[in-house]
């Protein structure tokens, strides 16, 4: 080649230095002697000029840069096919002054302490010589014109680039691309533009024709939209990261610094891409052997303006290396043979990873090489770049606290990240290349800082179309992912989250999050469905919807029964299964509280992606609301894993609201898609009081709905999401806990049989039992029960302020009888979840109402308590006396006598102020209230209802606050002799009912101890006696425990309190209530209630014949004694004394108990014998004397409003059961009775007249007698 094109201009020549001096010092930058990378050789370092002002280029100046960038690749293609072409690129060649030639390095770097003798003495060359990178390994002439020419096109389009000549240098031919030296100017000239910031210089692409994988991307990069980048750069206000920005304008204060910088930048160049710069003279290369930077000591003979070159030089390095590893002629091993050139020696290129999230598809390899792909290979080199650019950072600037390295390595990674975007632009039309990126995400091979960087700058800086072109099918892959492995079976199930979160929660600025924006709104992301396709439009929705597959995550056996043989084999030990059971909460919790509820977050800050966020939840709840349902096809909905997580994540969303800011109508609104239905029925009202209510509402001139705001509906949205799936996941836990109990009854009961059957049932047990281990891990938690609670507790505060009980300390209950109408209207429902997760938490997981633990809040859990008393002491403001009473069990649940862990939630509730004012009095009133429900169960509901109250009851008698209530309304309280009459009735009839059922148990059993008499049966009759014996033993043992505490009750009532028994219309059906059980425990048919195995049921007959009697001895009065005689039926003397002579023998009573006992007796004795002389006979009574209901003569007749007259006794206990005229069952009370005394005078002196009359003949009949005698 003519030496001419070699020439370098002279020291005059070159811009900025006129005067031709050449007698600048030459200071050596200072260069570590333990750097083992990539080196330069043989090259001019000029000094770095970082300009003082950055000017914003303006959109049409932005796109004619990036589109005359882009003519690179075709020009190279049009020249060499063009004679004028070449001829022009002839011309340019002709212009270079100084060439850079990169290439792969593998020379070992040296110490900078030979640097500076070699200097010196090179420093009276004068001769300038031209600048070339040379490729370590040799390639043929011809590619490497190739390349050159490419090269040299792309040069040309940039802003005061000449695209210089290569050289070649016969076999030594080498691939070059040149810079022109133009650029070492002084600052100050006006006559070259300033170099372009770093966020300014643009990846290039290659034209379709290079390379058909890449077809398209040109056209779509052309197309941006330049207008839409301004106004975003206008909107975002050039929010970029910071750390790829220039800082500030730096002036060196000398050449001899700019000399050391510039060693120092092109160091970094060099090991950073791994190339080798140097300095070629005619083949004679004026060098310093060994040293890591070889110095052109002519170029230092003149004195070098500084220059901001080395963004062009890096560009022009990853544009070279990234054109040829893309368009290598012949095949994969070409590319991948060139691509070894510039990984350095002990360097584990990112491609070696051979990380694995998937299992078996069509993408399985043994590692990415096996791909054979040219845009991977490609992709590696830059991100390997990237990576070594962030090693030489931390290394670098340890040493070198300088603006312009920081600037330098900014610079550097800004033009990596270009570069990606360019290459992953191919994304849709190459699989390989997206799941190998996805891979490297999966495997954190890509540096942390790498994704951010990477999304905002792509954000900000190309269209909205070519940002969507690279992150759809990123987006899109990781739904497949996470739609395949969605599983806790796969160990890597969290991975496809992991990323979803890491790029949803990059900002742009304050609150701008571009993939959250992109997956929201993409026209090809099934961010919601576009319509339904089956009838099971939830479990629909939890399958293709976007971020359901996230959701799905789930421990339930019924949502993923693999889980359950992986994480509980039969073999495992109760501590491994606890264990076990601790990390699959550990897990879930990490996946809730730090993956998704952060993804949703930072979705629900970016108002561009708000709207669609609310929009998912609401779908969600929506194809999902037949979830509230008992009975429901399980098949039609999401599963319980996917409503659980979601429910979390609204719960995360709902901490800070505050109930000033949600609307309480909002419910009522029908443009709400979550408002109440017409078949909801509500708290108080019904649904034409609801609609009513809320047309004069609406019909008022100043009424208009409120705004909706995010708190308003993300507080319902939780309420509701709650209705559909933490309380259906606790009733289907429920279900399960009953069905393992029946089936453990049933295996006890046949352990003697070897069928088949029972080996089923044993199989069904064990598939039940595993199946309540995995939902016990998803259900059980405390974190997420916790969760529940805090917002429960928001709940009860909002409910509080609308029923006006913000303020305690004035409250009086039972609160005024007009009940608020938006309380009365809302759905019933949101009161009964509250009462089924507190009665659920206190079973099993009450740890949550106990401090100290993070959930629990004193303030909050006061408000708990308070709302428990409002509602037990107001019945009136529900409707519906079953819901009541579920609140009434939560007291029950929390007893102690009940459960020993929530002791501290008990106790608060008994000291509460209001409770001592107030609870004990609407318990006994609810006791009698519960009578008549309404419904077809009430009579036996009832039971279970008093039962609770009667154990609440056994539980406040060990708190003398509490006990001094039940006293003072004993005393003065106008329920309480209700309240005891009830619990007569109970008490009689559960003792009769048991008895008989022992009974019946008794002859059955006795029956099937002769196996003779037993098979004798017909097989019929046989199973008939058995169902009829199963229902037995469950009725008694139930009616048992239900009877024995109505005793306990009177048992401690009766010793404390007395006067109140005495009542006329009480004590004679108690005393005939205990003289009939004292019957059946010590009469003579006593031998029909021994059966096997007692305590199975609960029968203690020591126990409740002890009880019994201290009851007559608690009552010991004349009125008492009375009674006793008055009782016909039940009672006699020889009972008394065998109840005495069998207390003696079990030895349950002391003697002077027992003694005690038998002068009761004594003076019923006493008492018959008067009532033996006075009896006379009423018989002959006129009818209107006779009470209609008991036939018996009234002794105090009063008038009903219905005008028929009652003995007072009888009405008084009639009204007693029922609060109703007994002719017409219309309403009546004792008030309303009035006194007919003339009647009441008639019949006394009916009955005196009787009397005399009975006198007279008794005393004639007496003379009869005597004078009959003396005869």
């Amino acid at each position: 080649m003519d030496q001419s094109n070699d020439q370098s201009p002279s020291p005059s020549n070159v811009p900025g230095n006129s005067s031709g001096e050449n007698d600048n010092p030459i200071i050596n930058s200072e260069i570590s002697s333990s750097s083992t990378s990539s080196h330069l050789a043989n090259t001019i370092i000029p000094e770095i000029y970082v300009p003082q002002t950055s000017r914003e280029l303006t959109p049409e100046e932005l796109r004619r840069k990036r589109l005359s960038r882009l003519a690179g690749a075709g020009a190279y293609h049009n020249n060499n096919n063009n004679p004028a072409g070449q001829q022009q690129q002839q011309q340019q060649r002709h212009q270079v002054q100084s060439s850079i030639n990169v290439a792969a390095s593998s020379t070992i770097m040296t110490t900078s302490a030979n640097l500076l003798p070699q200097l010196a003495e090179s420093s009276l060359l004068q001769q300038q010589q031209p600048l070339n990178c040379n490729s370590s390994t040799k390639t043929t002439a011809n590619n490497n014109k190739k390349r050159n020419d490419t090269l040299n096109h792309h040069l040309h389009q940039q802003q005061g680039v000449n695209n210089p000549a290569n050289t070649e240098q016969g076999n030594e031919s080498s691939l070059k691309y040149n810079v022109n030296l133009d650029f070492v100017s002084d600052k100050r000239s006006s006559s070259y533009p300033e170099p372009p910031s770093a966020m300014d210089v643009d990846c290039t692409p290659h034209n379709d024709k290079m390379n058909p994988n890449i077809g398209g991307s040109d056209a779509r990069i052309e197309k941006m939209d330049v207008d839409n980048i301004e106004e975003r750069r206008e909107n975002l206000k050039r929010q970029r990261d910071n750390s790829f920005e220039s800082k500030s304008d730096i002036v060196l204060d000398s050449f001899e610094e700019s000399n050391s910088l510039s060693l120092t930048i092109f160091n970094i160049i060099s090991k950073t891409f791994n190339v080798e710069i140097s300095n070629e003279n005619n083949g004679n290369n004026d060098q310093l052997i060994h040293s890591p930077v070889t110095i052109n000591l002519q170029e230092f003979k003149t004195k070098i303006k500084p220059t901001d070159d080395y963004k062009n030089i890096i560009q022009f390095i990853l544009m070279e290396i990234v054109t040829n590893l893309i368009n290598q002629p012949v095949s994969f091993d070409d590319s991948l043979a060139y691509f070894n050139k510039f990984k350095p020696e002990n360097f584990e290129s990112i491609i070696q990873s051979t990380f694995k999230i998937k299992k078996n598809n069509d993408f399985e390899a043994v590692n990415f090489m096996s791909y054979r792909n040219k845009y991977i290979l490609a992709l590696s080199y830059v991100l390997d770049s990237f990576n070594r650019a962030n090693k030489e950072e931390k290394l670098t600037l340890e040493k070198y606290e300088t603006p312009i390295i920081r600037d330098l390595l900014a610079s550097i990674k800004n033009q990596c990240i270009n570069f990606v975007a360019l290459i992953m632009n191919q994304s849709e039309s190459d699989s390989y290349l997206i799941n190998y990126f996805l891979q490297l995400l999966y495997s954190q091979k890509l540096h942390p800082d790498f994704i951010n960087s990477f999304i905002v700058n792509t954000y900000n800086h190309y269209s909205p179309t070519l940002f969507a072109a690279i992150f759809e099918p990123i987006l899109q892959n990781l739904w497949l992912d996470m739609n395949s492995y969605c599983s806790f079976i796969y160990d890597n199930h969290k991975l496809p989250l992991q990323i979803l979160n890491q790029i949803c929660n990059v900002s742009v600025g304050k609150s701008n999050y571009p993939i959250g924006e992109l997956l929201t709104n993409s026209q090809t992301i099934n961010w919601l469905l576009p319509a339904t396709i089956s009838e099971s439009n939830g479990r629909e929705f939890s399958k293709i919807a976007y971020m359901s597959p996230f959701l799905r995550l789930s421990v339930f056996a019924e949502d993923d029964p693999k889980i359950v043989d992986k994480y509980y084999p039969s073999k495992n030990g109760h501590d491994v299964v606890k264990q076990t059971t601790i990390d699959l909460q550990n897990t879930l919790d990490y996946i809730r509280r730090d993956l998704l509820y952060p993804i949703f977050h930072s979705l629900l800050l970016n108002h561009k992606s708000r709207a669609r966020t609310v929009e998912f939840f609401t779908e969600a709840l929506l194809r999902n609301s037949t979830r509230s349902r008992l009975h429901l096809d399980e098949k039609s909905v999401a599963s319980d894993g996917f409503f659980t997580n979601l429910t979390s994540v609204l719960q995360l969303l709902s901490v800070k609201i505050k109930r000033e800011k949600i609307d309480p109508l909002f419910p009522m609104n029908q443009n709400n898609p979550l408002a109440i239905k017409k078949d909801d029925s509500r708290i108080k009202f019904n649904q034409a009081e609801a609609e009513k209510w809320l047309e004069q509402e609406m019909a008022k001139p100043d009424f208009a709905w409120n705004e909706v705001t995010f708190s308003t509906q993300c507080f319902f949205q939780t309420l509701y999401a709650h209705h559909i799936s933490v309380i259906p996941c606790i009733r289907k836990h429920m279900r399960r806990l009953r069905t393992i109990r029946e089936l453990n009854r049933f295996i006890e009961a046949h352990q003697t049989d070897q069928s088949n059957r029972l080996r089923r049932y044993k199989e069904q047990m064990l598939r039940y039992h595993k199946s309540k281990l995995c939902a016990e891990a998803g259900l059980l938690d405390e974190r997420f029960l916790g969760r529940c609670m805090i917002f429960y507790n928001q709940f009860i505060h909002f409910l509080l302020k609308l029923i006006n009980c913000d303020n305690e300390y004035d409250l009086e209950l039972p609160l005024p009888q007009n009940v608020p109408p938006i309380f009365a209207s809302y759905p019933d429902w949101y009161l009964e979840d509250l009462a089924d997760f507190l009665i659920f938490i206190i079973q099993h997981c009450s740890t949550i109402l106990e401090p100290p633990n993070p959930y629990y809040d004193s303030a909050n859990f006061e408000c708990l308590i308070l709302f428990i008393i409002v509602v037990i002491c107001s019945p009136h403001y529900i409707n519906n006396p079953y819901l009541t009473a579920k609140f009434i069990e939560i007291v029950f649940l929390s007893s102690p006598i009940v459960n020993t862990h929530s002791s501290t939630f008990h106790a608060k509730i008994m000291n509460h102020p209001l409770a001592d004012q107030y609870l004990v009095r609407a318990l006994m009133k609810f006791y009698t209230d519960v009578e008549i429900t309404g419904t077809s169960n009430e009579f036996y509901d009832k039971f279970t209802i008093r039962y609770h109250i009667s154990i609440i009851f056994k539980s406040f008698w060990t708190n003398q606050k509490q006990q001094f209530a039940i006293i003072n309304e004993a005393d003065n309280g106008k329920n309480f002799v209700k309240f005891i009459n009830m619990l007569m009735n109970d008490t009689t009839f559960l003792l009769d009912e048991a008895l008989v059922s022992l009974k019946r148990i008794h002859e059955i059993k006795e029956d099937m101890k002769n196996p003779e008499n037993w098979n004798r049966q017909t097989r019929e009759q046989r199973e008939t006696r058995e169902r009829q014996l199963a229902f037995d033993e469950r009725q008694c043992r139930s009616f048992l425990i239900l009877a024995v505490e109505n005793v306990d009750m009177l048992h401690y009532l009766t010793k404390t309190v007395q006067k109140p028994f005495e009542a006329v219309e009480l004590i004679d059906r108690l005393a005939a209530m205990l003289n009939f059980n004292l019957q059946q425990l010590c009469g003579k048919k006593c031998k029909s209630l021994k059966v096997p195995n007692p305590e199975k049921y609960g029968w203690d007959p020591k126990y409740l014949l002890d009880k019994i009697t201290d009851i007559y001895l608690h009552l010991k009065s004349k009125k008492f004694y009375q009674a006793i005689a008055n009782d016909e039926r039940s009672y006699s003397h020889e009972l008394f004394k065998d109840a005495a002579s069998k207390m003696e023998r079990i030895h349950i009573k002391s003697q002077h108990k027992i003694e005690s006992f038998l002068l009761i007796i004594s003076e019923v004795e006493k008492i018959l014998e008067v009532k033996k002389q006075m009896e006379i006979d009423f018989s002959d009574a006129p009818e209107n004397y006779k009470d209609p209901l008991m036939d018996t003569i009234m002794d105090d007749p009063v008038i009903l409003p219905s005008g028929n007259i009652m003995d007072r006794s009888v009405i008084i206990r009639h009204l007693l059961n029922a609060s109703t005229d007994p002719f017409n069952r219309q309403p009546l009370n004792e008030d309303m009775l009035v006194p007919n005394d003339k009647l009441r005078q008639e019949i006394k002196e009916w009955k005196q007249q009787k009397i005399r009359n009975a006198k007279h003949e008794k005393k004639n009949a007496e003379t009869d007698t005597d004078e009959t005698e003396e005869q």
